[in-house]
């Protein structure tokens, strides 16, 4: 590669209030306070550090190094956003706080170190976009535990995107003990016998394990109940009902948490089902190919919600 041209970069007009919420957040809430990025490895003069960021202008002589701030730029914005979702569902919940208005400084201060200094640094090398290959993970109820999408988000996040996975949530009004519990009792809605939905509820006939929700929505279960399911309506709105799940969850800040670290590195997600290209809810990744058998509904719609609320996507149509 030849020379890098030079690059002239705006000057940023960053709010003073950016500086001051390490020491707030060390205050208010006892959060932790640094998230160190390797910057100075990359030859950049300036750390990025804690909740400081860039205040002038810099300069660099290699692709490399205009990539890894890439990185770490976007690395922070989805903290920060995180950080906010945080403190807005605490608003929601009636609680006071006063990090919501230097938190939406900091996100648009952090978007402009992108698009002013970092985009035309990267643009002026003409070397391809820093954006790594879309990686594709497997998803399923029983999922091995494994912290791989790094140590803001838990281990088990694979076994809580699935429906299977314990958690009071709300849909309709009612409460139920997972997203199998609210998925069937919709279903149940659907039927010659409604009244079945409420055994789906918290302390309904149906219980807590999700395997027995599954269970009572299927077809031995109904016909033992001499129910008769309207297929064709259900159909039309099964996939209404499994967005409005993956909602209720989404109130949860864990589960948030996980959403948004999907959309920000534009993860595509497979639930993973056996029956391979029969499958309408997961799939299966042909390993000669690499190409995903099956129609992943849930997948996809998880990766919906997900680009939803980062504002980047569709990926998984790429």
């Amino acid at each position: 590669m030849g020379p890098t041209p030079s690059v002239t970069k705006p000057t940023l007009d960053i709010p003073d209030s950016v500086g001051n919420i390490q020491g707030k957040l060390r205050v208010s809430h006892g959060l932790p306070t640094t998230i160190i990025i390797g910057m100075e490895a990359a030859g950049i003069p300036r750390v990025l550090c804690g909740y400081t960021i860039l205040r002038e202008a810099w300069s660099t002589e290699e692709y490399e190094r205009g990539a890894r701030l890439y990185l770490a730029v976007d690395h922070l914005h989805t903290q920060y956003t995180r950080q906010l979702a945080v403190e807005r569902s605490r608003v929601d919940s009636g609680l006071r706080s006063a990090l919501v208005p230097p938190l939406l400084e900091t996100l648009e201060a952090l978007e402009q170190t992108m698009e002013h200094v970092v985009l035309p640094l990267l643009d002026a090398t003409e070397t391809p976009s820093p954006v790594p290959p879309i990686p594709v993970l497997q998803f399923f109820s029983r999922s091995t535990a494994k912290a791989d999408l790094g140590p803001d988000v838990p281990a088990n996040w694979r076994n809580r995107l699935s429906n299977f996975y314990s958690c009071t949530l709300v849909l309709n009004g009612q409460q139920y003990p997972s997203g199998e519990h609210a998925f069937h009792a919709t279903k149940a809605l659907h039927s010659t016998r409604p009244e079945m939905s409420l055994s789906f509820v918290v302390g309904g006939s149906v219980g807590p394990l999700s395997v027995d929700a599954k269970r009572a929505g299927g077809k031995t279960f109904y016909r033992q109940h001499g129910a008769v399911l309207d297929v064709a309506r259900w159909r039309d709105r099964c996939d209404d009902t499994q967005r409005a799940i993956i909602e209720s969850k989404a109130l949860d800040p864990v589960f948030l948490g996980i959403l948004l670290t999907i959309g920000h590195r534009r993860i595509h997600l497979v639930h993973f089902e056996r029956s391979g290209s029969k499958s309408y809810w997961g799939g299966t990744i042909d390993k000669e190919t690499g190409r995903i058998k099956g129609t992943n509904r849930l997948g996809v719609l998880l990766m919906e919600a997900a680009s939803k609320r980062t504002g980047v996507g569709p990926w998984w149509s790429l």
